[in-house]
């Protein structure tokens, strides 16, 4: 597999991060599954690679979206932000099924999937942005999915 090329660090605004992801999501999913954001403060910012990240958080929603539609008779995904000492840490929720206990310590793997038409790529790339950036993307432990992509360097 290649490898990601180094990110390019700016000081990076969240919150227009977030109304991209959030057009993103509408064109893919509108109709069909509900995003709830909350929005981080407008003047939230963080030393990232603004296109790496929105990356990472592109196959968090959309893996998202794709569990909570199979799983859920109103299926809804959240994104949200928060500061945690000098970390960013943005979470993606959704309220399907969750993931078995047998395939936890398998997702972040290459290539390792449990959908029929699933690459097993995205959850891989996602935590090597986050871990690219000096953070970390960790499976919260919770009743529903939830993934935690910590970014160390918020400003």
């Amino acid at each position: 597999m290649a490898q990601l090329p180094a990110p390019v660090l700016r000081p990076t605004r969240i919150a227009p991060l977030f109304d991209d992801l959030k057009r993103l999501f509408a064109i893919e999913w509108a109709d069909r599954v509900q995003l709830v954001v909350s929005p981080p403060d407008d003047a939230l910012a963080a030393l990232i690679d603004g296109d790496q990240i929105t990356q990472a958080l592109w196959a968090l929603l959309r893996n998202a979206a794709e569990a909570a539609l199979d799983h859920s008779p109103g299926p809804q995904v959240e994104l949200r932000s928060r500061v945690a000492g000098h970390a960013l840490m943005i979470e993606v929720r959704d309220n399907g099924a969750g993931i078995a206990a047998e395939h936890r310590d398998a997702i972040f793997r290459a290539f390792f999937t449990t959908k029929p038409s699933g690459s097993g790529i995205g959850l891989y790339i996602a935590r090597q942005i986050a871990r690219a950036h000096g953070g970390d993307l960790s499976l919260v432990e919770e009743a529903q999915t939830a993934f935690a992509l910590g970014i160390a360097r918020a400003i």
